[in-house]
């Protein structure tokens, strides 16, 4: 998240042990929450190249069908159209319903076959030259989202977004409260040390604030805004997760 990439290059020059280790853990977490939301991402990604997937077989199969219903006398491609169904799809097309796992082996199975009989270029022939290329283009598009073309998708346990949101902001509220140990209130310097260092929490709160007030309260659906400590120079209050924040 950019947050902590801020955080990181606004750090005091003489920056302490433990606030280094602070750091790194923020980055660390930032890190867990970017993967989370590019397996969101891809999710979303499956989920449209599952949908093209299905449209483009069923346009296939929709169009031989529909040529099967032209009368024999009036173009000999009904006949052709009905012997191509009948070997590319002797069990119809309900494999485009399954999960997609099972759907994109069941479509490149097909394809494989269709390609072995030669068929391909009686489609061609017969609909047009879209049909099986679409299909075929599809077939592979969802193979790669899946991750089960040359690429294969290794998908590490992870927590959940709400977890690792939490995690991130008490990765920070740590790295705040190590901060504000630190400050000296009668010297200026160490409280522009201290300033500096959490500047970008600050300008994070107060564009987080303008943002909500110009969604409303649900402009956040998705959930992916940590909560960030309030920080101020000075002892810390309480034992709570955050500065200034009550024990409970």
């Amino acid at each position: 998240m950019a947050l902590a990439r801020e955080l990181w290059n606004a750090r005091p020059r003489n920056v302490r042990e433990k606030e280094r280790e602070a750091l790194e853990a923020i980055l660390e977490q930032a890190q867990v929450i970017d993967d989370i939301l590019k397996t969101e991402k891809d999710v979303q990604t499956i989920r449209e190249q599952f949908i093209a997937f299905g449209q483009c077989w069923g346009g296939m199969y929709d169009a031989l069908v529909a040529k099967t219903r032209l009368p024999a006398g009036v173009t000999a491609s009904s006949a052709t159209a009905m012997r191509i169904l009948e070997r590319a799809f002797p069990e119809g097309i309900a494999f485009i319903r399954f999960e997609a796992p099972a759907a994109w082996s069941e479509g490149n199975r097909r394809l494989q076959h269709i390609v072995e009989l030669k068929l391909d270029r009686e489609i061609d022939a017969c609909v047009g030259v879209d049909y099986f290329t679409a299909a075929r283009d599809a077939t592979a598009a969802l193979g790669e989202a899946i991750g089960t073309g040359e690429r294969p998708r290794v998908r590490a346990s992870r927590p959940s977004k709400k977890d690792a949101l939490f995690a991130f902001s008490r990765a920070i509220s740590k790295y705040a409260r190590l901060l504000s140990a630190e400050v000296d209130e009668t010297d200026a310097e160490s409280i522009a040390r201290f300033q500096k260092a959490v500047a970008p929490i600050d300008t994070y709160r107060s564009t987080r604030t303008t943002r909500e007030e110009e969604e409303g309260e649900d402009g956040d659906e998705g959930g992916t805004q940590p909560v960030t400590p309030v920080v101020t120079p000075g002892p810390i209050n309480g034992d709570g997760p955050f500065i200034d924040e009550p024990s409970t």
